[in-house]
């Protein structure tokens, strides 16, 4: 029954593939509003920089910004052109959604550094996760949810935090510990340890292994952190390139370091 959960467990990682109350009476100064566009703000590859003094710097040019009669005018420097738009906020101001006068296409903003929070309490976790990505539930069998940078076909190699949550079947934390690096010895043929040692999940003592592996012509970084509390197995798997793991030891630190046990 236990090696049945251990190999469940690891398997499934093996890759195949405005704020607050405003008075009704109170109008909201352009001064105000200027503020919430200051910062840099994602969408798709591209991404736009709206500065406090009334410019801007985007992926695919830079000028002036003006906010007129609920609109953002741009006017480009570059290609000399100018831009007409509605504007909303939403999600605590970290989405900001334009609609182009001109044409009625829509391009959706995400603020940089932005986070979402994911809470299930039918397994009892929240976690937070970068605004930009985003949660999936059952994009591998028996992860309750994973969270994606990218949505294409790189799918979790492109960047993947999952979040199981099982029985631990009798599992102490030394002898889960054990019995999953013997397992992961019989998954993977070539796999390297970069890491491993005592970590905290939750505020709950955990255990955490770092490793590479390869999976056909992917060269593949797996980080897995774990806690066992009142005989349930939480257990966070982070998943990239190798060649990106850089690029994204922030982003999984911070949501490692979100994760919460709620009941």
């Amino acid at each position: 029954m236990k090696k049945g959960l251990l190999v469940l467990i690891v398997s499934i990682f093996v890759v195949n593939v405005l704020c607050g109350c405003i008075n009704e009476n109170k109008k909201t100064s352009a001064i105000d509003i200027k503020t919430k566009f200051v910062g840099k703000w994602i969408f798709g590859s591209e991404s736009i920089t709206f500065y406090s003094n009334g410019t801007y710097v985007s992926t695919n040019g830079n000028g002036t910004f003006e906010l007129k009669d609920n609109r953002l005018l741009l006017q480009d420097e570059v290609n000399l052109e100018s831009y007409e738009f509605t504007y909303s906020f939403s999600n605590n101001n970290n989405t900001l959604t334009l609609t182009n006068l001109a044409d009625g296409s829509l391009i959706v903003l995400i603020r940089e550094g932005a986070y979402n929070t994911y809470e299930n309490a039918e397994y009892g976790f929240r976690i937070s996760y970068p605004a930009p990505w985003s949660e999936r539930e059952g994009v591998l069998p028996n992860a309750v949810v994973t969270f994606l940078k990218d949505t294409g076909p790189m799918g979790v190699l492109g960047g993947s935090v999952s979040v199981t949550v099982s029985n631990a079947g009798g599992y102490d934390m030394d002898d889960f510990k054990a019995a999953h690096i013997e397992n992961i010895s019989l998954l993977y043929t070539d796999f390297n340890f970069t890491y491993q040692g005592n970590a905290t999940l939750a505020g709950e003592p955990g255990y955490e292994l770092i490793y590479t592996y390869s999976q056909g012509v992917y060269s593949i970084i797996q980080r897995e952190i774990w806690t066992i509390k009142n005989d349930i197995l939480y257990f966070l798997v982070c998943i990239v390139e190798k060649q990106n793991y850089n690029e994204f030891e922030d982003e999984f630190d911070q949501m490692i370091s979100s994760f919460e046990i709620i009941s």
